[in-house]
């Protein structure tokens, strides 16, 4: 994937509805936006898993892609060697 040159994928959407973010608890919703690797961007759909605790917000999520979609091929992915649908975990924190 030349990580060396190509070292950041980036993420720009939202999150959807049905978290309370003045109330504590664990909400399942999802994120509607643009994923961007390699300069090719494709949208995406993914759940994404809500925590608020004493006004701390962190998101989780995991979903697959397909690196096909973002020009991405090689020796490696045809060998079996990298999956052709990898998962991708995020995390984050927000306070």
């Amino acid at each position: 994937m030349n990580s060396d040159q190509f070292a950041t994928f980036a993420f720009k959407g939202n999150l959807g509805s049905g978290v309370d973010y003045a109330k504590d608890g664990t909400y399942t919703t999802t994120a509607d936006g643009t994923l961007t690797i390699k300069g090719v961007s494709q949208k995406v759909k993914a759940p994404v898993t809500v925590t608020v605790k004493e006004g701390a917000i962190n998101t989780a999520s995991t979903f697959s892609i397909k690196l096909a979609d973002y020009g991405i091929s090689g020796a490696p992915i045809d060998g079996g060697k990298v999956a052709k649908e990898p998962k991708i975990s995020v995390s984050a924190d927000f306070k």
